[in-house]
C-alpha cells in the first residue's frame, strides 16, 4: 500500500506541474499606459531583426566544433497576436511608440556534421550568462542600419534563457544557410505598468517563463547594419547590455533573424509538491474514513 501511495504522490506532483503550466494571455500597454484587449499571446518581432554570432571560431572553412561565441540579437515589434494567431489591435505601434527586444546569448558549438556537397549542419547549446530585455519607447527610433535605438526605452520585462537549450544551423556554403532557434527561459522582472497588472498580481508563487522562436537566415540582407554600427548602444544611462560594434571582422557572422516569443506561467516546484501532498492527504483521509 505504501508503494501505491508513493506512486500516487509522484503522479500528483508531475501531473500538477503539467496541468498548471499555462500560456499567458494578457494585456500589453503602449508608452502612454493604454492597454490592449487582454488576449495577447504572441509578440511578433520584425523579420529584419539583426543577429550576430560574435567571436566565431572558423576552422577549415566552417565553424569549429567545441568552440564558443556570443550571439547578439535586437529587433522591434511589428504586431501582437492572440491564441488563434489573429492580430490584436495596438494603435500607434512604430508611429508614436515602439517595443524592442535585445538579447545576448553565450553559445557552445556542440557538433558540426558534414552533409556533403559543401553543406554542414551545426548544433549549438546555450551557456550560462544569457540575458534578454524587452523595452517600450515613446520615441520609435530603432534603426537597423546603425543598430541604434533598440535598448533606450523603459524596461518592460527581462530574464535569461535556460542553459543547455539548443538551436541548429545548416550552412549551404561559406556565406549562405538557414537555421532555427527554439529556446525557453525565465522572466526575472515584469513591469506591471505595461504587462497586465491583474495577471502579474496573481503570479506569486508562480514562475513566469519565456519561449523564443526564430528563423536564422544567411546572408542577412535587410538586417545587416553598416560597418561601425553597434548592438546595444543606448542613450546615456539606459540599456542593460554593453555596446558591441560591428566591424565586419571574420569572427562576426551576421544573420537575418525573424523572431517571436510567448510568455507562460508554471508553479514553483515547492508549490506543486505542497499541492500534491495536500491531495494525497485528502486521499488518505478518505481511505481511513471508508475503513
Amino acid at each position: 500500500m505504501k508503494k501505491i501511495m508513493l506512486t500516487l504522490l509522484l503522479g500528483l506532483v508531475f501531473g500538477l506541474g503539467t496541468a498548471y503550466a499555462q500560456p499567458w494571455d494578457g494585456a500589453v500597454a503602449d508608452a502612454a499606459f493604454n492597454f490592449t484587449d487582454p488576449t495577447v499571446r504572441t509578440f511578433d518581432w520584425a523579420e529584419s531583426g539583426s543577429g550576430m554570432a560574435d567571436g566565431v571560431v572558423v576552422a577549415n572553412g566552417q565553424i569549429a566544433p567545441l568552440s564558443s561565441f556570443i550571439f547578439k540579437y535586437q529587433s522591434f515589434l511589428v504586431g501582437l497576436n492572440d491564441a488563434a494567431g489573429q492580430a490584436v489591435d495596438f494603435p500607434g505601434l512604430n508611429d508614436t511608440f515602439e517595443y524592442t527586444f535585445v538579447a545576448e546569448i553565450p553559445e557552445f558549438v556542440e557538433s558540426v556534421t558534414d552533409l556533403g556537397g559543401g553543406n554542414t549542419a551545426a548544433v549549438f547549446s546555450v551557456l550560462a550568462g544569457s540575458e534578454w530585455y524587452m523595452y517600450v519607447d515613446g520615441d520609435p527610433n530603432a534603426n537597423v542600419q546603425t543598430g541604434l535605438g533598440f535598448d533606450d526605452g523603459v524596461l518592460v520585462a527581462s530574464g535569461s534563457f535556460n542553459v543547455g537549450e539548443t538551436s541548429t544551423f545548416i550552412a549551404t556554403g561559406a556565406t549562405t544557410g538557414q537555421g532555427a532557434i527554439q529556446i525557453a527561459g525565465l522572466v526575472d522582472f515584469a513591469n506591471a505598468l505595461y504587462l497586465d497588472p491583474a495577471f502579474l498580481a496573481n503570479g506569486d508563487p508562480w514562475i513566469f517563463d519565456i519561449a523564443f522562436d526564430s528563423n536564422l537566415n544567411l546572408p542577412p540582407g535587410t538586417s545587416l547594419m553598416d560597418i561601425g554600427g553597434s548592438f546595444f548602444d543606448s542613450r546615456a544611462g539606459e540599456g542593460n547590455l554593453l555596446p558591441n560594434m560591428y566591424t565586419g571582422a571574420a569572427d562576426q557572422l551576421f544573420f537575418k533573424v525573424d523572431g517571436s516569443n510567448t510568455l507562460s506561467v508554471v508553479p514553483e516546484p515547492s508549490t506543486v509538491l505542497l499541492l500534491g501532498v495536500g491531495l494525497l492527504g485528502l486521499a488518505g483521509y478518505g481511505r481511513k474514513k471508508m475503513k
